[in-house]
């Protein structure tokens, strides 16, 4: 629906983006991209997992430390070999889907932004992805067993990924320390207020009953 509303009123169904292929005539013809934290080679591309892994972060400007494409990187050709070698289809066709989904999207992100910000869908994907991977790869010839040992290897993975893991900080204060702001006392009479600047409107609960602001 977005796509379509951006098409018909801008041209564009990517608007601002890739205009250069739309020419939509809102902007200049030329592709708006960061490349800042592209990878240099393929082989810098396929190591973006280990790096993360590891705690380095460049795809941020930020560190962090995620282990989960790490995880999913030996998850994926395993699982495919354990279907090999069981001789047995032990992933349906919503499996496939699914795995083509996240392996495409990543490819897209990797070659067309690296940003980190930017791969929040797929991050919230990994769990999932995590979690059947290991069930297909530990069931039974027949793919419709979970055994004991494959509830056991999804726990293990999702606590050695929490413990492993650290957020990025995203210039985000913690829930622990709340903010509270306090505002000038030219501010405590009621008036009304333009606020020319970004970000101010946290003001707005601030000022006294009966201020306007825009």
């Amino acid at each position: 629906f977005w796509s379509l509303m951006l098409w018909r009123d801008f041209g564009n169904p990517v608007f601002p983006l890739f205009n250069s292929i739309f020419h939509s005539p809102e902007l200049p013809q030329s592709n708006l991209l960061d490349n800042q934290f592209l990878p240099r080679s393929l082989g810098e591309a396929l190591a973006y997992p280990i790096y993360w892994l590891r705690g380095l972060h460049p795809s941020s400007e930020f560190p962090f430390r995620d282990a989960r494409f790490a995880v999913l990187l030996v998850l994926l050709p395993a699982s495919y070999i354990a279907r090999v070698v069981k001789g047995s289809r032990i992933f349906t066709c919503r499996d496939i889907q699914f795995i083509a989904f996240f392996v495409v999207s990543y490819i897209a992100w990797l070659t067309l932004f690296s940003i980190q910000r930017y791969l929040i869908v797929l991050e919230l994907a990994c769990g999932p992805l995590i979690v059947l991977l290991l069930l297909r790869a530990t069931a039974g010839r027949h793919g419709n067993e979970t055994s004991r040992a494959a509830r056991g290897a999804v726990a293990v993975a999702a606590i050695g990924i929490a413990l492993w893991a650290q957020a990025g900080d995203w210039w985000r204060r913690p829930w622990s320390t709340p903010y509270r702001p306090a505002i000038s006392e030219r501010l405590k009479q009621p008036a009304t207020y333009i606020l020319l600047n970004k970000p101010t409107a946290y003001i707005a609960p601030l000022l006294p009953a009966g201020s306007r602001f825009y």
